[in-house]
């Protein structure tokens, strides 16, 4: 039942696992508001994505490059990592920038210059048309890292009480079982990898010693674990990687760029004014 009020039917495939609903005939009502009220997890997401992302960037990418957040809501994860020092850039058709402002795709100062990296936080369950979004995501950037529930392990019997249907929202209409993200990337001449739960990567490259863990699991013991290893990596890349490569946060810059950014504004505005 989506919405309270709509008897919604869905479809997994036999032979890939994917899973979809009918039509979405409710979606701009769904989209009616980009914000759910039941969606808890809109800081804890970006913070702890955050981490994965930049440990992916530190180990495969280069640091100095540009990044785009592809589906960035109201780009609080691009702020978190422009703070980082990361040089990263939102896009999102439904949702206001609200934290990251100045910071668009349409921001990007030099657009000749490939993005090293294309990140998207729980997206991909909200597309219609998956191979086509997907194909889309990865024309812009060889290396995709997202995140998305897997419907491995989810029995018929326990599928309705999934948390993932998100069925008081009516936004997520597709869902994936692992198999069928393998196979997508083949399509898309892709190497796969992920931690088999919600961290996922499609990149053209092979990449090596490349593994996740889970990035929103709240277990104590997950917790502990997570962040000693997020510590041993800092401390890896301190120690084995130069300096320079290392980024400085963005915050400073980014205020000064800003500022510079609303004065030009502001004189514009007077000058026409004036004439």
């Amino acid at each position: 039942m989506i919405l309270f009020k709509y008897d919604v039917s869905f479809f997994k495939c036999s032979v890939c696992g994917f899973m979809q609903t009918e039509e979405p005939y409710w979606i701009s009502e769904a989209y009616s508001s980009p914000l759910s009220a039941t969606d808890t997890g809109l800081i804890m997401r970006p913070m702890n994505f955050s981490k994965v992302a930049e440990s992916v960037i530190m180990k495969c990418c280069d640091p100095l490059g540009i990044f785009l957040d592809y589906g960035g809501g109201n780009g609080v994860f691009v702020r978190m990592m422009r703070d980082k020092g990361f040089d990263f850039y939102r896009y999102d058709k439904f949702a206001d920038n609200l934290y990251a402002i100045g910071f668009d795709l349409q921001d990007v100062r030099d657009s000749k210059e490939p993005f090293e990296l294309l990140t998207s936080i729980e997206v991909i369950e909200h597309f219609e048309t998956p191979l086509e979004e997907i194909s889309k995501m990865i024309s812009i950037s060889e290396n995709v890292l997202f995140t998305t529930y897997v419907t491995d392990g989810i029995s018929l019997s326990s599928l309705k009480e999934w948390w993932y249907l998100g069925e008081y929202n009516g936004q997520h209409i597709s869902f994936y079982s692992i198999k069928s993200l393998q196979l997508i990337a083949e399509m898309q001449g892709c190497y796969f990898y992920t931690n088999n739960v919600d961290t996922h990567m499609f990149t053209r490259k092979k990449k090596r010693n490349l593994k996740f863990s889970q990035t929103y699991n709240l277990n104590f013991g997950h917790m502990i674990k997570n962040k000693l290893v997020h510590g041993i990596d800092r401390i890896y890349n301190r120690l084995f990687m130069h300096h320079a490569l290392l980024p400085q946060t963005l915050t400073g810059k980014d205020h000064e760029h800003l500022k510079k950014t609303i004065i030009e504004q502001q004189s514009k505005i007077s000058t026409f004014k004036q004439k």
